[in-house]
């Protein structure tokens, strides 16, 4: 598959939930599942899990994500994390986007705990 220059919307959420959440943390490591509703969490909104694997299928083979899978008592999980590219397309956004401001979170407005869900969710998309 072709190099794919810029994510779509759909792609660059995805890739602010791998995301760290401060300069000294490390991009965690989420399961499909653990993709899937913390998607509907900070977005507000459903997404059926296939849509998730088809657009993390998509950014693997894009080298924007690393995928591994586990099968343990007969399931099998699909990890992904960030890859230095996928980060750096994550940064390129975040570095665009305005931040949430301090001041909401100090009077009990609900912020959230990832980059970029707040600045997406603020501007519509």
């Amino acid at each position: 598959m072709d190099s794919q220059e810029t994510p779509t919307e759909l792609q660059f959420r995805l890739l602010s939930l791998l995301s760290p959440i401060g300069p000294d943390d490390h991009a965690p490591e989420l399961s499909g599942w653990q993709v899937t509703r913390t998607y509907e969490r900070h977005f507000d909104e459903r997404i059926a899990g296939g849509l998730i694997y088809t657009e993390m299928a998509k950014m693997t083979d894009f080298g924007w994500v690393h995928a591994r899978e586990d099968e343990s008592e007969g399931r099998r999980t699909r990890w992904f994390r960030l890859s230095p590219r996928g980060d750096k397309l994550a940064g390129t956004r975040r570095n665009a986007e305005p931040k949430p401001r301090r001041d909401d979170a100090d009077e009990g407005k609900s912020t959230p705990s990832e980059p970029n869900a707040g600045a997406l969710r603020q501007t519509g998309t």
